[in-house]
């Protein structure tokens, strides 16, 4: 995992960030399709 760690930080948190934003929505779905 070395090449991570040349990556800027900035642009890891971004897709961390974009990452639990898509998985957030989905769980949010599966939750509405439920009630």
């Amino acid at each position: 995992m070395q090449y991570v760690a040349s990556f800027p930080t900035s642009k890891t948190d971004h897709l961390y960030a974009l990452q639990k934003r898509l998985i957030s929505k989905y769980v949010d779905g599966r939750e509405r399709e439920r009630e």
